[in-house]
């Protein structure tokens, strides 16, 4: 199924036969992040603040230092820092989109080096290559009845997956756009879904 860069932001492939093995209910995904360039980094550092309640001038300056500091160690959690690799599983595929250098080649191959995987591994030149063949990766497999899930997927993964699309001025695939909630497109959260339920320390 083509992509269509021109289809409303609200409607998804129409649902495929079950027959078809690329038709997916449950999409299963995490991604990776490198980190963010070093001019990136000193944009966010700019807008450092000290707490609020903070009045002696000493410790605003310690909570400033400690807060860049933090931003530089942990850079792969900017909005800047590129996607290195997403994997997805389905019922009956399993995925690797990675780029930047990864040492396994060029082209789609087996992993046979790796223990536990027995997917398919997909390189690409650079990131926005990578998420041009996700979106058609993902386009071709799922419906209006999938359910995206992962761990931490509300506060990182989908909201990092979309701003890479974003930042590199490429259309969402149909199945993560916010609105495909709207056409019936779940999404779960194993992390957020454990702390509801089965535990007390939220922290």
């Amino acid at each position: 199924m083509p992509v269509i860069l021109e289809q409303k932001p609200s409607t998804l492939a129409p649902a495929l036969p079950e027959t078809l093995p690329q038709a997916a209910k449950h999409l299963c995904f995490d991604i990776e992040t490198g980190n963010a360039r070093p001019e990136d980094i000193e944009i966010a550092q700019e807008f450092v603040k000290p707490y609020a309640n903070t009045k002696d001038p000493e410790k605003q300056l310690a909570q400033i230092e400690a807060k860049r500091k933090s931003i530089s160690e942990k850079s792969a959690l900017l909005d800047a820092a590129p996607i290195a690799c997403v994997a997805f599983v389905t019922e009956s595929e399993k995925a690797i989109f990675y780029h930047l250098g990864y040492p396994w080649g060029k082209g789609t191959k087996k992993i046979p080096s790796i223990k536990g995987f027995d997917g398919t591994l997909l390189h690409h030149k650079d990131e926005r290559d990578m998420l041009i063949g996700l979106r058609t990766w993902l386009d071709k497999r799922a419906t209006p009845g999938s359910i995206i899930s992962g761990f931490n997927i509300y506060g990182f993964d989908l909201p990092k997956l979309r701003g890479g699309y974003v930042r590199n001025r490429l259309a969402l695939p149909m199945v993560i756009q916010p609105e495909a909630r709207d056409a019936g497109v779940e999404t779960y959260d194993v992390m957020k879904r454990f702390l509801k339920g089965f535990t007390t320390e939220k922290a």
